[in-house]
Order: structure tokens, then C-alpha cells, then sequence
């Protein structure tokens, strides 16, 4: 039972706050939704307790605010380049291979347009 709880009190935990370099990379079948979503295009990813900050060249690209529930970030707000800020819902993930941050990604929505980041670090 202790274990139980142990678990449960982990996955809804942020992780610990980092600094991920990589670059974001998108499949090919988000060529087809370009028109009904803001895909940002970076090189790091800053991980803290409240916000995932997707930057390129240091200059912030897309901000993800809301609360990490249960093992993932639960999004409330995009904040864009130009410094709007965007009520969305959706979440981010933070995706470990070998104990590493391997990728960052998120996803979020408001009527029908998609705001997303997807920073994959190389060689891991």
C-alpha cells in the first residue's frame, strides 16, 4: 500500500527543472495541418515546476504555462514570440531514454488551432 502511495505522489511531481538542448522536429504529416497550427521551431527547451519555455538562437519561441497532474504538464496558456498569450488546453511531456531527457514535447488547442513543440535531443 505504502508503495502505492509512493507512486502516486511521483507521477505527480514536475521534474526536476532543466535546460534540454536539441531541435524540434516535426513528422511529415504535420505538413498537412500548417494551416491550423503553430508548430515553434527551437533548439532548447527549458523544463520548470510552472512553464515549458521552447527558445531558438535565445529568443523565446512558445511558452506552455499550467501545473504538472499526474506525470504530465496539464497547459492553460501559450504565450507566442510576440509575447499574446493564447487560453489553450492541452499538455507536455517530458520523455526519458537511458535516464536522459530524450525529448520534450507539447501539445495544445484553442477552437480548432493547435499550438505544438516537439524538441527531440540527437544521440540518444
Amino acid at each position: 500500500m505504502l508503495a502505492s502511495l509512493l507512486a502516486l505522489a511521483a507521477a505527480s511531481t514536475a521534474p526536476a527543472p532543466q535546460d534540454v538542448e536539441g531541435r524540434c522536429f516535426y513528422p511529415e504529416a504535420f505538413e498537412s495541418v500548417r494551416e491550423t497550427a503553430l508548430l515553434a521551431l527551437c533548439d532548447r527547451a527549458e523544463v520548470r515546476p510552472d512553464k515549458v519555455v521552447f527558445s531558438r538562437n535565445g529568443e523565446n519561441q512558445m511558452r506552455f504555462s499550467g501545473v504538472w497532474e499526474d506525470g504530465l504538464f496539464q497547459v492553460d496558456e501559450v504565450v507566442l514570440r510576440t509575447g499574446r498569450r493564447v487560453e489553450v488546453k492541452g499538455s507536455c511531456r517530458v520523455d526519458t531514454r537511458y535516464d536522459t531527457t530524450s525529448a520534450v514535447s507539447c501539445l495544445a488547442h484553442r477552437r480548432g488551432f493547435a499550438y505544438a513543440a516537439n524538441l527531440i535531443v540527437p544521440n540518444i
